[in-house]
């Protein structure tokens, strides 16, 4: 497994953080068998600002010493934070007492962080162990995270050494799998090398699923739509159509379609409602949706899951 890569932020130039870093922090995450980054330690000729940024996002986790209550830590934390990021934050003992004469408030921690669960360190206490449990508490949900998305990668990376055709069948299977699983029933045609469709009803609805390869243009879609609205499906079905209260397209491309594709697809499809469709003068609701870019057949399923839970609510 890669290592986990950690961002300390913490005051410059101080003899006590830099003692409580060196004997502690950096010892505990060497144990453990993760990478960490200081940025004032490492050789660069970038603009400082710019290589904080590039190693917080390296970053898998980051601890945050608010000693000496320095802009940039809490800056740096706040980053981390906001590309939700487990942050560790710790300060010296002293910094939890008000102190009056401290005018400037250096030497406290600022009201925005006090009701974090922040450790304590000083000279003589638990801190290297209160701090590695720490650690090793945050890190485990991150390593299964890592591991899942390695797996993940996995899948895509085989999904994507299959051909077009094969893609296309898997998919098409895991669509009709967890259609069915879900009650709805499936008729499925093969319009031709290039598209596959599978027409869904359920209860008074209606679920139109349209399967692409790689092509996902104009003239494919006028295809495809003319194709489609010739079959003879509704003919064979026991559907009550005055009853019918909701159309949802969802399109699903190997893809990523472009905004002005998805455009030609609304604008065709409405044309055909106006032109040869026969629910003239009735009020069903139409809705599209675009599944595209798609990279396994994991990562379809749980967009599809989501799709149908989306349809269920709003109908």
């Amino acid at each position: 497994m890669k290592k986990l890569n950690c961002f300390i932020a913490c005051s410059f130039g101080n003899n006590d953080v830099d003692n409580i870093c060196d004997n502690s922090i950096i010892p505990i995450l060497k144990d453990l068998n993760i990478n960490y980054k200081r940025v004032d330690r490492i050789t660069h000729n970038d603009n400082i600002d710019f290589k904080i940024i590039e190693l917080i996002k390296k970053s898998d986790f980051g601890i945050a010493d608010l000693t000496y209550a320095r802009p940039s830590v809490y800056y740096e934390a706040g980053y981390l934070n906001g590309m939700n990021k487990q942050v560790i934050y710790i300060a010296r003992a002293d910094h939890f007492i008000h102190d009056s004469k401290d005018i400037n408030g250096n030497r406290r921690i600022h009201f925005d962080l006090i009701t974090k669960n922040i450790i304590q360190w000083n000279s003589n206490d638990n801190f290297p162990k209160t701090l590695k449990d720490r650690i090793k508490f945050i890190i485990t949900p991150i390593r299964k995270n890592v591991v899942s998305i390695n797996k993940l990668k996995e899948t895509e990376s085989q999904f994507l050494k299959k051909s077009i055709n094969d893609r296309l069948n898997l998919i098409q299977k895991q669509a009709v799998k967890l259609l069915k699983s879900n009650g709805y029933w499936v008729i499925q045609s093969r319009l031709n090398r290039k598209h596959s469709i599978a027409y869904i009803p359920k209860d008074q609805d209606r679920i139109f699923l349209f399967l692409f390869d790689n092509r996902f243009n104009k003239n494919d879609l006028q295809y495809f739509s003319s194709s489609f609205y010739s079959l003879s499906f509704l003919e064979t079905l026991d559907v009550d159509i005055n009853k019918i209260k909701e159309e949802v397209k969802v399109f699903n491309s190997l893809k990523p379609v472009t905004n002005s594709t998805i455009e030609s697809a609304l604008q065709i499809f409405e044309n055909i409602h106006e032109k040869v469709y026969y629910y003239k003068g009735k009020n069903q609701i139409s809705r599209y949706i675009f599944l595209d870019n798609i990279k396994s057949e994991i990562s379809y399923k749980e967009n599809l899951i989501n799709t149908l839970e989306e349809i269920t609510y709003n109908s």
